[in-house]
C-alpha cells in the first residue's frame, strides 16, 4: 500500500511470530512458524477512488482480497483509516551453516545471513547483508 501511496502514514505496528525452529546436526532447519503483523494505516484522499464513505469501503474490499490480509477501513475526515492484519504460515525445511558467529540459511537458491547469539534458552538472530529486510530488527527465539 505504501508503494502506491507514499503519503499514507503507518502507526500502531505489531509483529508476532509463533511456532518452532528445529536445527539438526545434519545441517537442516525445519521451520513451522506463523507470522502475524498488524498496523493502522491512514490513507489520504488522493490515494483512494470513489466518493464519501464508499472510498473506504472500496479500499477495505481491496485489502481483504489480498491473500493473508484482513482489514477494516473507516472514514476519518476526507481520509480512510484502516486497521490491517496480515497472517502468513511457513512450514519448510532449509539448510544451514554456522561459521564464526554467522548463521546462513539457504532455501530455493536464496541465502539469508544472520549474526547470532545463543544464551541460555534464547537464540537472537539479526539479519544482515544484501537480503536483510530491516536493518534494526532482531529476532528472538526461546527454547522450551
Amino acid at each position: 500500500m505504501l508503494q502506491q501511496c507514499p503519503n499514507a502514514t503507518v502507526s500502531d505496528q505489531n509483529y508476532e511470530m509463533t511456532g518452532t525452529l528445529e536445527f539438526d546436526d545434519q545441517g537442516n532447519v525445519e521451520r513451522d512458524v506463523t507470522v502475524t503483523a498488524s498496523a493502522t494505516v491512514l490513507v489520504p484522499q488522493e490515494c483512494t477512488t470513489g466518493a464519501g464513505i464508499a472510498r473506504c469501503t472500496l479500499l477495505q474490499t481491496a485489502i481483504n482480497t489480498q491473500p493473508g490480509a484482513s482489514g477494516t477501513c473507516t472514514a476519518v475526515g476526507n481520509d480512510c483509516e484502516c486497521d490491517i492484519t496480515y497472517t502468513d504460515t511457513t512450514n519448510n525445511t532449509s539448510t544451514y551453516t554456522v561459521n564464526e558467529g554467522v548463521l546462513s540459511v539457504s532455501r530455493l537458491g536464496n541465502t539469508a545471513t544472520y549474526h547470532y547469539c545463543v544464551s541460555g534458552g534464547t537464540l537472537q538472530a539479526k539479519e544482515f547483508g544484501q537480503n536483510a529486510q530491516e536493518d534494526d530488527f532482531t529476532q528472538l527465539y526461546s527454547a522450551e
